[in-house]
């Protein structure tokens, strides 16, 4: 938490973080790719989970989570499950093949940031990723809050693989 002192006073505000997941309607290599099932449930709702127990676990944290997509089947799958995450519909120059992530990011952010305030962190869950934990989004956060130097925390899967084929 951070404080601050206003009006004389000791003001304790909580730190931010937001989570994004974005997914793009069409994807060239596997398609479809974000609205494939593994083990029976959606691959989105793998990483709203994690972000979920990730959540419940640091209260001292304020963790707002969006869906950057141009998918209204991606956009409605998570709203049944997970009506808390904001839905940021994708502008048509942000939905091609050759846009890079980071483009979508931060325009998730400027948006969340309109309606927010600022956020102190900002994080981004892969869709394609069900086998990451709350227990690695916890690691990647503490990372990112123990170093000031550290601007972007990235997760790792040597598992991509037997994913892969899991879902084909």
């Amino acid at each position: 938490m951070r404080a601050a002192l206003k009006d004389g006073k000791k003001e304790i505000t909580m730190k931010k973080l937001l989570i994004t997941i974005c997914g793009r309607a069409g994807s060239k290599g596997f398609k479809n790719k974000n609205l494939k099932t593994f083990c029976g449930r959606p691959l989105v709702y793998y990483s709203l989970a994690a972000a979920g127990l990730f959540r419940e676990s640091r209260p001292d944290v304020q963790v707002d989570i969006c869906l950057n997509t141009d998918s209204e089947a991606l956009a409605g799958l998570v709203a049944e499950q997970y009506p808390e995450v904001v839905y940021l519909p994708r502008c048509e120059e942000l939905g091609g093949d050759r846009v890079p992530k980071m483009a979508v990011i931060q325009d998730s952010l400027a948006r969340m940031e309109e309606k927010n305030g600022a956020y102190d962190y900002v994080m981004d869950l892969d869709i394609t990723s069900p086998l990451r934990t709350a227990q690695d989004i916890k690691n990647a956060f503490e990372l990112a809050e123990g170093r000031e130097d550290l601007d972007l925390p990235w997760e790792k899967c040597d598992r991509v693989e037997a994913l892969k084929a899991a879902l084909a």
